[in-house]
């Protein structure tokens, strides 16, 4: 083999090492996520600049052999020992690059936990405010006196009905039930409930009159099946009505404004 083939063969090695060094600078880069680092660019050329040394040495011999064995490794040797300090610099900028990014790290989990036992602090706080506002609402209904309600109904079904909607409505208390005209006076009398809730079935006139003098302080709510057809049981002194329909918020709100004295009409007629 003569010495243009020797060095063809060195000059293909000294290639592949330069697509090595390149190969390893895009590893390191795309490891960083092509991030704009200083140390990993220096650090990369350095890498290639290792292999372009070699390349340097091979064309030198091929060349400038006249200059002397020595005088083309002494070169040799300097381009290799520069190439090696800058890519040590470029490592060494690119650890310190590293580092920053990490003390960054750092400092966004420490302000990532900062924030969540801020988090948790407001929504201790907001537990708090609740279960006081909680304890306000059950104090001002314990100090409120319930709504004391008699039902006046002939069908045992709708006694059931309204007992189980007023028994979820926590400013009322029933005080108990009458199935007939005779039963509804004697409890009014017994009782003295706040509202006498009477079913239109049943009510009439003498039975209104009859009732608000028995029982003065009790109001008495018709429980209507049509809508203003209870005029002559209003003029004989029941204070309103309200539709069978009408459902337990309306319901509640007929009786709660019975015992204010005020009319809800316009709001528990419904729709017609």
């Amino acid at each position: 083999m003569g010495v243009l083939d020797s060095s063809v063969i060195t000059l293909a090695l000294d290639a592949l090492l330069v697509g090595a060094g390149v190969l390893s600078a895009a590893v390191a880069w795309r490891g960083l996520r092509a991030r704009g680092s200083v140390g990993i660019l220096t650090a990369s050329v350095a890498l290639a600049f290792l292999g372009f040394v070699h390349i340097i040495e091979t064309s030198m011999w091929m060349g400038l052999g006249f200059i002397g064995q020595e005088a083309i490794e002494i070169v040799h040797r300097l381009l290799v020992l520069g190439a090696f300090g800058w890519l040590l610099y470029g490592l060494a900028r690119a650890g310190r690059e590293l580092d920053d990014e990490w003390q960054k790290v750092i400092q966004g989990n420490a302000a990532l936990v900062e924030a969540k036992e801020e988090l948790r602090g407001s929504n201790e706080e907001l537990k708090e405010r609740n279960r006081r506002l909680l304890e306000a609402y059950d104090e001002a209904f314990a100090e409120q006196q319930p709504i004391r309600v008699l039902i006046a109904s002939p069908s045992s079904g709708i006694r059931r009905v309204l007992t189980s909607l007023l028994s979820a409505t926590r400013d009322m208390s029933l005080v108990g039930d009458a199935a007939s005209d005779e039963e509804t006076i004697m409890a009014a009398e017994a009782l003295a409930p706040d509202v006498a809730l009477v079913d239109d079935t049943m009510a009439n006139p003498h039975l209104i009159a009859t009732l608000t003098e028995a029982a003065p302080r009790t109001s008495v709510l018709i429980l209507a099946t049509y809508p203003a057809g209870e005029l002559d049981l209003l003029a004989a002194g029941a204070a309103d009505y309200i539709l069978k329909d009408a459902g337990r918020d309306r319901l509640a709100e007929a009786i709660r404004g019975t015992t204010e004295k005020r009319s809800a009409l316009h709001v528990i007629v419904g729709e017609p």
